[in-house]
């Protein structure tokens, strides 16, 4: 079976380990009373979402097959380290998260989406694709230099315009300079960015 799309079957209960040899794309997003551990997934190459499935436990590094698209979004009982994530190129969810850990440098280069929010575990410096027009890293534990060097890696590649939203980080003023510029070029490329005030 290449395709498996169960979004939103929040009736249908079971393990992971019984579901069929799925290839491409799965889709158990809301499937909230789906059970077992992530290592017992099919080895999946395109696109996988778990989204919601709040049952499910293991570590991110047990996720076999390199895809384009990852959603463990509220997949709360995760762990692991994002550097594991190296074979995600497209986007990227793991938006509350919590228990996962790393640094921004070992993610590769997103071409579409990365949402880390509330993964207060997460340091480090973005270094994005050129096309990656949805970011949200609110609620990480960068430290207000990164996230300057972040809008300024940002700014100097950026080939479209998007939504970059770091609430729970730092206010504006607190930016570096080279930050501050940044963000105000990023802004006049017509990107809409969220700060604390």
């Amino acid at each position: 079976t290449s395709y498996l799309n169960l979004y939103k079957c929040n009736q249908i209960a079971g393990e992971i380990k019984d579901l069929p040899p799925v290839t491409s794309f799965l889709d158990l997003s809301k499937c909230n009373q789906i059970t077992g551990e992530i290592n017992d997934l099919p080895p999946v190459t395109f696109y996988l979402s778990l989204a919601n499935c709040n049952l499910i436990t293991g570590d991110i590094g047990d996720i076999h097959g390199h895809l384009t698209t990852l959603n463990l979004e509220n997949c709360t009982l995760i762990i692991g380290n994002i550097v594991e994530m190296t074979h995600i190129t497209h986007s990227l969810n793991l938006k509350n998260c919590s228990e996962i850990t790393g640094e921004l440098e070992q993610l590769p280069a997103l071409k579409t989406l990365l949402n880390l929010y509330n993964c207060n575990q997460i340091t480090g410096v973005l270094n994005p694709s050129p096309t990656i027009s949805n970011i949200n890293i609110s609620n990480t534990n960068l430290a207000n230099s990164e996230l300057s060097q972040s809008f300024v890696n940002l700014d100097n590649i950026t080939q479209t315009t998007g939504l970059f939203d770091a609430r729970g980080i730092c206010p504006y003023r607190f930016l570096t300079p080279e930050g501050q510029a940044a963000y105000d070029s990023l802004i006049q490329k017509g990107w809409t960015i969220t700060l604390d005030l």
